[in-house]
């Protein structure tokens, strides 16, 4: 089996000559390009430079931000690296500001796939500066429930009424040594997401990928459903707000018995969802097969558990679909017995404990990221899903789909000491790898679960004879 080979994605004028897989870009970037990675998706733009590439993550997924300075404009080139299947269902944003002031939306216009903005309205709103910030808005197409009575269940989350751009992608030429001849490849069809372990495999069979820079051609993608639309640039500077993000109100209709059958589903010891078997104690609470076995007497009222069984709730469970149980939080599907709680185990809306000690907050992941941002904000925050320690020896990874994780990095005088904790569902697992920048190892260096958290310890000698530096440590995260 042939294997793909990459080239850099620095801009050409680094003449980067390196060259691998994709699951070793990342530590490429780290080792020779950390000015160039960013672990979330806001990146600062030097305004003198030419031309620059940028490698990103936002929601685990990779991203390439490409900038060009073109006869008094800015142009924003922003390549999704994954499967075409997610970029179609993509749209992006831009949001530019620099020292407080933020650009208004009406100086940024999309021109043939990207963005552009006029320097001079730059220079207008801000004034001379080197330096801005660009933080890229990335969404994924919600898809719309109904329920019968043509109810919509879920909101749209664009973030405004323009038409926003589809996701640009790069053309990538495949060559087959062995017959000589190109193939034009768009670069969504090479899965990038494996650097996480999330994607699957993509089946190419082509053994070498060659990466193109932003003056090579640039297509755009056809899959995506929004019209497209060619907006005029303006060649004078906007200084009010017109555009608003749009709201589309929604609610769900669950009977009142559903409701009642669903909080008579639950066991009353453990509070999971219950189905046949479904046994009662001598109050006739209703006791799943777990508790049963493993517990002698109902936490309801002490009353020794029977073997006797609840045949008319087991009737009523036949077929049911049960209500995830962060309903509360916003979660609106269900399913069968057999799957809700493999839904729950991933659930989005599921609730977190802070993972600091003394800390008795809870809330779902908007609410935590918040709780994290304003009490405990000496600790950063990265959006991705692998720990970099030259910096920072702790620091929050959060990602809505991986869910929140507080990473440390401890050192004694005769030991290092890696954490990671994980404050969801005690039910998610893990799989926490330990890496040092410009080293391999023949096995990986795994940290091992303890409960909530996982942990690996390296003696200070050990450190020293594989001449291992622990600001140089990475911890990657993957489920």
């Amino acid at each position: 089996m042939l294997t793909k080979v990459y080239l850099c994605p620095s801009d050409k004028k680094y003449a980067c000559s390196w060259e691998g897989s994709s699951n070793d870009i990342i530590e490429h970037f780290i080792a020779e390009h950390e000015d160039l990675l960013s672990l979330n998706n806001i990146i600062s733009i030097n305004l003198s430079v030419l031309s620059e590439s940028f490698l990103f993550f936002h929601d685990t997924e990779v991203y390439l931000l490409q900038t060009k300075l073109n006869n008094g404009h800015l142009q924003l080139f922003l390549r999704y690296l994954g499967p075409p299947k997610i970029a179609s269902k993509l749209k992006y944003d831009v949001h530019l500001d620099s020292s407080d002031k933020i650009l208004d939306k009406q100086n940024i216009h999309v021109n043939e796939g990207y963005f552009d903005i006029n320097l001079d309205c730059i220079t207008n709103v801000f004034g001379d500066i080197s330096f801005m910030n660009c933080k890229v808005l990335i969404t994924e197409e919600a898809r719309s429930t109904s329920s019968d009575d043509g109810v919509v269940l879920e909101d749209d989350k664009s973030f405004n009424t323009e038409p926003i751009p589809d996701i640009i992608i790069n053309d990538l030429k495949i060559n087959d040594k062995e017959n000589e001849v190109p193939v034009e490849t768009p670069v969504n069809e090479v899965n990038l997401g494996s650097i996480f372990r999330c994607r699957k495999q993509s089946t190419m069979s082509t053994n070498r990928v060659t990466w193109y820079d932003q003056t090579d051609n640039v297509i755009e993608h056809t899959e995506s459903r929004e019209p497209k639309v060619t907006v005029q640039r303006s060649s004078s500077c906007a200084t009010e707000k017109t555009r608003n993000s749009p709201k589309r109100s929604g609610s769900t209709l669950i009977s009142i018995k559903e409701s009642d059958l669903d909080l008579e589903l639950r066991c009353t010891n453990c509070e999971r969802h219950i189905s046949n078997p479904i046994f009662v104690c001598q109050s006739r609470h209703n006791v799943c097969k777990d508790c049963y076995y493993d517990k002698k007497h109902c936490s309801q009222c002490n009353t020794e558990i029977t073997p006797d069984r609840n045949v008319e709730l087991e009737k009523k469970s036949d077929g049911y679909r049960y209500a995830c149980r962060n309903k509360k939080n916003g979660c609106l599907v269900r399913y069968l017995f057999e799957d809700i709680f493999a839904h729950e185990t991933d659930c989005i809306f599921c609730t977190y404990n802070c993972p600091l000690e003394d800390c008795g907050f809870k809330g779902a992941y908007k609410q935590m990221v918040g709780h994290l941002n304003l009490i405990h904000s000496s600790v950063k925050i990265f959006e991705s899903s692998f720990a970099v320690f030259s910096r920072h020896n702790e620091l929050f990874l959060v990602n809505e789909r991986m869910g929140i994780v507080y990473c440390t990095l401890k050192c004694s005088d005769d030991k290092v000491i890696w954490t990671a904790r994980m404050p969801g569902p005690k039910e998610r697992k893990f799989f926490c790898e330990l890496k040092f920048k410009g080293k391999n190892f023949k096995f990986p260096i795994l940290l091992t679960q303890y409960g909530d958290y996982y942990m690996k310890e390296i003696p200070v000698s050990y450190m020293k004879e594989q001449r291992l530096k622990s600001k140089n440590s990475i911890l990657t995260i993957t489920r």
